[in-house]
């Protein structure tokens, strides 16, 4: 009986040391698994950076994998460092040199904290940004949000990436309208006031298929812009004119060029 009750706590005693040496095994595997960290990013742009200090620097799609920089503006160039605490990883699968390409590429997102109602504390953001009142230079300039693309190789020093808007804006310019009419840009069920320049030329930043309307006493009317989900960087030039006897907003002509920088 004796003997019997001394091996039971041999097995045991070789059990409790397996387990030990297998939690110990696991934990630099799991280490080596978080994938490469991006510790630096530097990025520069065509414009100046100078009027988005306090901006927030996002890298990665989506909450909470992605994380919110600190960085440094001289200019037109931006440098985003991590630090221990908050440190974006590749996919565990891709070691360093693995090159992404477009399909697996890297976006990073300089944009105000009140472009989404939840940024300014840095949680969840929703999908439809907050940038419906585009009438004076500063709600513009909240609607002007930057992205930079990454495809190159897995590495934890990122440099080479330009900062462009990352949605599109549309100008216009609409004649025969009276000074009471409501002008407006329609993107979704989202209804944007445009930003007015001295010339009477409108300016709106959008980030989905919109539309240009107008609202004249009883009569309101819409024409549509090719805006894109997917297609930033890009300016549509549209000018119109207001039928007033059809109560008709008609389309003389519409460009689409590369929005140069702003």
């Amino acid at each position: 009986m004796k003997m019997k009750t001394c091996l039971c706590e041999l097995l045991l005693v070789l059990l409790v040391s397996m387990t030990a040496c297998s939690s110990d095994d696991e934990n630099p595997e799991d280490d080596v698994q978080q994938g490469i960290a991006i510790n630096s990013i530097r990025a520069t742009s065509g414009m100046d950076l100078s009027a988005r200090r306090g901006w927030l620097f996002r890298v990665g799609y989506s909450n909470p994998d992605c994380r919110y920089y600190d960085y440094t503006v001289e200019g037109s160039e931006l440098h985003a460092l991590a630090d221990e605490t908050n440190v974006y990883r590749f996919d565990e699968r891709w070691k360093e040199g693995h090159l992404l390409g477009t399909s697996n590429r890297l976006v990073c997102y300089f944009q105000d904290k009140r472009y989404f109602r939840s940024t300014h504390n840095r949680s969840m953001s929703p999908e439809v940004p907050d940038i419906s009142d585009q009438s004076t230079e500063e709600g513009f300039l909240i609607a002007d949000r930057l992205e930079a693309v990454y495809t190159g190789a897995v590495k934890s020093v990122l440099s080479d990436m330009e900062l462009v808007h990352a949605n599109s804006l549309i100008e216009f310019k609409i004649e025969g309208i009276s000074a009471g009419a409501d002008v407006g840009v329609r993107a979704g069920n989202m209804l944007i006031a445009p930003f007015r320049l001295n010339d009477g030329t409108y300016k709106a930043i959008t980030y989905r298929p919109s539309s240009i309307y107008v609202k004249a006493g009883a009569d309101t009317d819409y024409i549509d812009v090719p805006t894109k989900f997917d297609k930033g960087n890009v300016r549509y030039v549209v000018k119109a004119h207001w039928d007033a006897e059809s109560k008709r907003l008609l389309l003389d002509d519409i460009k689409e060029e590369a929005w140069e920088e702003e």
